[in-house]
């Protein structure tokens, strides 16, 4: 793990996985990108809306006989709602990302896509696309904004950021999605819906007259 000092309050943000570029600082909320042992700052992230998630930042758990912790969050908008993207970061250094939607979570792991941002153009529900060797069938498009993000990231995680989300199944429960952003590109992501209890959480959020998961 690294520690490099806030340029704006002079606390230290740690930065657990070598694949963080972004973060913000626990202390006064500065948004930071990093340079190697240098950070630059590019601005302030509001406070985060409350939720009822279980999950928050270092709760650690396991997945396919992994350990993993969480090292950041990311909170989109979109027309109907809210949800909430956890960062993963493994034991044995790889990453991945936990969605978090309407009581619904999907463990999914980054894979190459073989497209083009302009290729967004061309998306549409029903269309067939292969990734990571098998065939997945986009069942949802929708547009996304970044509302808020906390931890470490590796991307720029701020406020405003908009990308188009597509949703896919494999129709037989395995799922993917792929994000395309005008900045970062095309981000692909192949998963599996899972039950909160499954990945062994420890650290997670308690609340009154919640049992054990």
């Amino acid at each position: 793990m690294t520690k490099i000092n806030c340029p704006s309050c002079g606390g230290e943000i740690p930065f657990r996985s070598s694949t963080s570029v972004f973060a913000v600082c626990p202390y006064c909320k500065s948004t930071v990108v990093r340079h190697d042992l240098d950070l630059e700052l590019i601005g302030k992230m509001a406070d985060l809306p409350d939720d009822m998630s279980p999950i928050q930042l270092m709760m650690s758990g396991r997945f396919n006989k992994k350990t993993f912790f969480v090292a950041g969050r990311i909170i989109v908008k979109y027309e109907d709602g809210f949800w909430n993207e956890w960062y993963l970061n493994f034991d044995d250094g790889s990453s991945g990302w936990l969605a978090e939607a309407g009581g619904d979570l999907a463990i999914n792991f980054p894979v190459a896509s073989g497209l083009k941002i302009s290729d967004k153009s061309y998306v549409q529900t029903g269309a067939k696309h292969q990734l990571d060797g098998k065939n997945f069938y986009v069942t949802d498009v929708k547009k996304m904004v970044c509302v808020g993000s906390e931890g470490e990231l590796p991307f720029r995680g701020i406020e405003g950021r908009q990308s188009l989300n597509v949703d896919l199944s494999d129709r037989s429960g395995g799922f993917a999605s792929i994000e395309f952003n005008d900045d970062d590109g095309v981000q692909a992501y192949v998963g599996q819906y899972v039950e909160f209890k499954d990945l062994k959480p420890k650290g997670f959020r308690v609340f009154q007259g919640w049992g054990k998961p």
